[in-house]
């Protein structure tokens, strides 16, 4: 592939270009939907974030032998190796961003290390599909635990129904949970 497309970086605003390098593509507000075909389509993932929560873009691009130049932040120290699986630069530190993506691009042999150091990574973890229905089972089975009211528990079909009128109600849950994938 021409390494013109092989990056994608999802911290700049839509139509927004990179200051540094203009090969580099911004994403935002990418339905869930489509990660995976993005993943696959690109060499190197760009995640400069100044906080993450779960830090999950990357381990989801490690399943498409996508690696990634990550700012260290907390929630990827599990599985993100420095050299091994992809790169760690300060936050904010844009020369060593500029350099890392540069190395990259001059050392096709590191970056192909790279990629299959992600491709092991991710060998050893769940993918995205796994996560997501462990994720769904253990919101329903916290929503089914509550007190419901005056139904029996053997009323499976009504707990169930109960059930998803509550996620339907939270449009975080039912945004995550009632388009996943069908499987």
């Amino acid at each position: 592939r021409d390494w013109s497309s092989d990056v994608c970086s999802s911290d700049l605003n839509p139509g927004e270009s990179s200051p540094i390098f203009s090969n580099i593509k911004t994403l935002n507000k990418v339905p869930i939907s489509q990660m995976q075909t993005l993943y696959e389509e690109h060499d190197v993932l760009l995640k400069m974030s100044r906080v993450e929560a779960l830090a999950l873009p990357p381990i989801e691009a490690f399943h498409s032998a996508c690696t990634a130049i990550i700012s260290k932040v907390t929630g990827s120290e599990e599985y993100v190796r420095h050299g091994t699986n992809s790169l760690a630069v300060e936050v904010d530190d844009f020369e060593k961003l500029k350099e890392s993506i540069l190395q990259l691009e001059s050392d096709r042999n590191l970056l192909s290390r790279l990629q299959s150091g992600a491709f092991e990574t991710a060998d050893k973890w769940p993918d995205i599909h796994t996560t997501s229905l462990e994720f769904t089972s253990i919101c329903f089975t916290v929503l089914t635990s509550e007190s419901l009211g005056d139904i029996p528990n053997r009323d499976i079909d009504l707990l169930f129904s109960r059930a998803l009128e509550k996620i339907r109600k939270s449009q975080f849950l039912s945004e995550l949970l009632l388009n996943l994938p069908n499987q």
